[in-house]
């Protein structure tokens, strides 16, 4: 039962890590970009890591909080009350 509960954060953590292959390709298009923006650098590796890592401990946040509710509750009582 706990494998089938705590499988949510790990699909999210998978989530994040193709999120961040996502930013990687941003990083590597961002020099084409830096020749269109004005006065801004295409590449600014301290926000986009910085952005990554916040959504990504968020993501885990989420799904791990519900989760360890879900465990403490009683199945049996829980459809009793539906």
């Amino acid at each position: 039962m706990r494998r089938k509960i705590f499988r949510g954060p790990y699909v999210l953590t998978i989530t994040w890590v193709v999120c961040l292959l996502f930013v990687l390709g941003g990083v590597m298009t961002g020099p084409v970009l830096g020749s269109v923006l004005f006065a801004t650098s295409g590449v600014e590796p301290l926000v986009i890591g910085a952005a990554a890592v916040f959504l990504g401990v968020g993501a885990l946040i989420a799904s791990y909080l519900p989760a360890r509710r879900a465990l403490r509750t009683d199945p049996v009582a829980a459809l009793r009350a539906q």
